[in-house]
């Protein structure tokens, strides 16, 4: 389905407008450098590096449960007709950032490299703890207190959801009208489908630091003792839903149930293995959402 057929806006009542918030979703592997302070006459930019670890990784983009590969390239992908935003910079105090701007290396072998304007807003609502888990001898987090942001979200507004636009091509993500207002949102993936090991996540951490120029690199000495993130969805912003944080191997478990379900109501027949979740003690599968109100998914909507 196309942008025309999935999206009709009206036309003929003044007052309605096309406007709207798109989100943009930040999963897995992907380094960010902020240009807060670009050349003369360069607007403020945020540049997305998704490092290239191989087959055993799926690079992809697009609406939630919809995306699609993104195809590797040397040139970059830029968003455009979004309204840039004054966040050019990622809170410390909220995402694992250097002490100053490092340059990407020479040799660093990277997947494809993503161009966003300055956001309107950041959100940070998975965050954890790294601060007693990272080895880093030449302190470029000296000013970081060691908290990451599992799915940063940047916000950003648009005019006209028909014209915002991502490498060249128009936004296929269909606008959703929530509380009198359009809401896109867009997912990046640089994640594994299947279930994390420590090994991998040591290894993916590695695969960011090793795009920048360190002087010595840090390192994430284990992960056995990090907590889990532990959000407020009350914070959760408006015109996303809980499952769209998600990881992709925990939501890839969850269609298989979705799968399962499915094909239990078609062929009267249960399966044979137990119905568990890899999410946790309440998990929100995606069988609980297709099946919850809206009012209880949308934010904003939860008592």
């Amino acid at each position: 389905m196309g942008i025309e057929q999935a999206c009709e806006l009206p036309t003929d009542r003044r007052e309605e407008t096309n406007e709207g918030t798109l989100y943009v979703f930040l999963h897995g592997l992907i380094g960010v450098r902020c240009h807060s302070q670009p050349p003369t006459g360069v607007d403020p930019t945020i540049e997305l590096l998704i490092p290239n670890v191989g087959a055993r990784h799926s690079y992809r983009i697009g609406e939630f449960l919809g995306e699609t590969t993104l195809q590797p390239s040397t040139v970059p992908y830029v968003l455009r007709n979004v309204e840039p935003g004054p966040a050019t910079t990622f809170d410390r105090t909220r995402h694992l950032v250097t002490r100053d701007l490092r340059n990407v290396c020479d040799g660093a072998d990277i997947y494809a490299r993503i161009i966003l304007p300055g956001a309107a807003t950041i959100h940070s609502l998975l965050q954890v703890d790294l601060k007693d888990v990272i080895e880093d001898p030449c302190d470029h987090f000296r000013n970081c207190k060691g908290i990451a942001t599992m799915v940063p979200v940047l916000e950003y507004s648009f005019k006209d959801p028909r014209k915002v636009a991502l490498g060249g091509e128009r936004l296929n993500v269909a606008p959703i009208k929530v509380h009198g207002r359009w809401y896109m949102n867009l997912h990046i993936f640089a994640e594994e489908d299947v279930e994390r090991v420590d090994d991998h996540t040591l290894g993916g951490f590695d695969a960011v630091t090793a795009l920048f120029d360190f002087d010595c690199a840090p390192k994430l000495a284990s992960v056995a003792n990090i907590a889990p993130p532990n959000p407020d969805w009350r914070q959760r912003p408006h015109g996303t839903i809980r499952a769209e944080f998600s990881s992709l191997s925990a939501r890839t478990r969850e269609l298989g149930f979705l799968g399962r379900d499915v094909r239990q109501a078609f062929l009267h027949q249960k399966p044979a293995l137990l119905h568990t979740s890899s999410v946790g003690a309440d998990p929100l599968t995606c069988t609980t959402v297709v099946t919850q109100p809206p009012d209880e998914q949308m934010s904003g909507g939860e008592k």
